[in-house]
């Protein structure tokens, strides 16, 4: 390993995302490239689901802390 993170394309996809070949990675840093995905992907999760998400009318709805 030359220390050098190289990146290069595969191919790119008809729905828009491409495939790469990544070399020169330790370990480490591919866990965190994995951890960061993950994240990535529950925050988008989660902002999608607050955009489209409707609650429910909170008619007669009490507070039980009231």
């Amino acid at each position: 390993m030359n220390g050098l993170l190289n990146v290069n394309l595969i191919r790119e996809n008809e729905d828009g995302s491409a495939d790469f070949d990544i070399s020169g990675i330790t370990p480490e840093v591919r866990d965190a490239f994995v951890r960061l995905g993950i994240i990535k992907a529950l925050e988008d999760a989660i902002k999608r689901a607050e955009e489209e998400y409707t609650p429910p009318p909170n008619e007669g709805f009490e507070d039980e802390g009231s």
